[in-house]
């Protein structure tokens, strides 16, 4: 993880804190390492919080291709 990031998770959750930039301009990249025998699709949410309150969320589905 990079510096100036905290992970922490629930059982449904987990949760990447990152200290504000200190440009207009936040970026982050985040790789996931998926077993092999998971062929299904997955959907989910990304939240940005701030200040504790949700700001925009992205959904989408994730799927392994060959």
């Amino acid at each position: 993880m990079s510096p100036g990031c905290a992970t922490t998770s629930s059982t449904t959750r987990s949760y990447l804190t990152f200290t504000a930039p200190a440009g207009p301009t936040f970026s982050a990249d985040f790789d996931a390492y998926i077993q092999p025998s998971s062929q299904l699709s997955e959907g989910a949410d990304l939240v940005l919080m701030v200040e504790d309150r949700p700001l925009l969320t992205v959904s989408y589905t994730t799927w392994l291709v060959p």
